[in-house]
């Protein structure tokens, strides 16, 4: 919960037009659980399915009747001195910083050493440092056109033109199959979420929030 999402959360949210942002640790992340098994054993612990079902579950667990999903990538390493507190936070730094296009500002700095601190110790504490390879063993064998065709509900895929880690054909893709959904590409940007483009992500997160609470009014799903 702590990966660059304040900021945004604040631009979602502005007293004018406030909205409950809820945000909550997927399995193997943060304090969520962590899910351990044998180092022989090469089948998956869980689906992605089921952490789909962690979302629907919280999702009912608050009796909530209308909401918006909000989804963001990931990224993940590993220091050489296990034992040593600081390397892990530079860790977490240095990747967070390293897939930047532009050189970081200051405030970006301060506030990547900030998150890192807080992701690492939580991770450390709850375990899940050592178990984010299970989201890999979770990813299905084939891209799932039919399900991403039963979706009906307005959807915005936003992506970065330079993201290091994730091509654009996935996220062109995902619009493709995706009925009615549209793409924005964050140019010059990479897998990373700067100061810069933080405005431009939250009024097309408030953009399609729009689109959705104009079709519950007139009664379309």
């Amino acid at each position: 919960m702590t990966q660059k999402t304040d900021g945004l959360v604040a631009l979602i949210s502005p007293p004018n037009d406030p909205h409950f942002v809820i945000r909550y640790d997927h399995r193997d992340t943060g304090r969520s659980t962590s899910f351990t098994k044998s180092p022989d054993d090469d089948s998956p612990v869980y689906t992605l399915n089921d952490m789909v079902n962690d979302a629907v579950g919280l999702i009912e667990h608050l009796n909530l009747e209308e909401f918006h999903l909000w989804l963001l990538g990931e990224a993940f390493s590993v220091p050489e001195d296990l034992n040593d507190d600081e390397a892990w936070i530079e860790s977490y730094m240095s990747l967070d910083l390293a897939l930047a296009v532009r050189p970081p500002t200051e405030a970006e700095k301060a506030e990547s050493r900030r998150e890192s601190e807080v992701t690492y110790r939580r991770e450390r504490d709850s375990g899940t440092m050592w178990t984010k390879h299970n989201h890999s063993d979770a990813s299905g064998p084939r891209w799932p056109r039919e399900s991403l065709k039963e979706i009906r509900c307005p959807t915005v895929v936003i992506h970065a033109a330079k993201d290091q880690i994730f091509p654009m054909r996935p996220a062109e893709a995902l619009r493709d199959d995706v009925e009615g959904a549209t793409l924005v590409v964050l140019e010059d940007c990479g897998h990373e979420l700067p100061h810069r483009v933080r405005h431009q992500v939250a009024d097309t997160i408030l953009a399609n929030v729009k689109k959705g609470g104009a079709r519950a009014v007139k009664g379309e799903r």
